[in-house]
């Protein structure tokens, strides 16, 4: 239990550092270039860590779909949208605001998955 509260830290604070170093890159090369080469990076990083690590394998065509769904959304039209929002009104209010993902995400599952929301 331990790692998994340092493993939510960590990403939190990895998460706050990434918007102050969008900002340039945004600013600089534009929200759609920016998210593209940001894609790219991580894929670059995460293929050899995978096979290092022995975890590629092919998943079903089903996890495919919902994998190609949730990138088309999120790291597609949700970080373009974010990064487009740290270019227009810079990272402290862009984050804050996006921060709000969270109630969406407890309504949403309440919704479409039949989950309680709970404090």
């Amino acid at each position: 239990m331990e790692l998994a509260i340092l493993a939510a830290i960590v990403t939190g604070l990895i998460w706050g550092i990434n918007p102050a170093s969008y900002t340039e890159a945004v600013r600089r090369s534009g929200s759609l270039r920016a998210n593209f080469w940001r894609a790219i990076c991580a894929s670059l990083f995460l293929l050899p860590l995978n096979s290092i690590l022995g975890m590629f394998s092919i998943p079903s065509i089903y996890v495919i779909g919902l994998i190609a769904l949730t990138a088309f959304f999120s790291s597609g039209l949700g970080s373009f949208a974010f990064l487009k929002g740290i270019a227009m009104i810079g990272p402290g209010r862009a984050t804050s605001i996006g921060s709000t993902y969270v109630v969406w995400t407890a309504l949403l599952s309440s919704i479409i998955l039949g989950e309680l929301v709970t404090p």
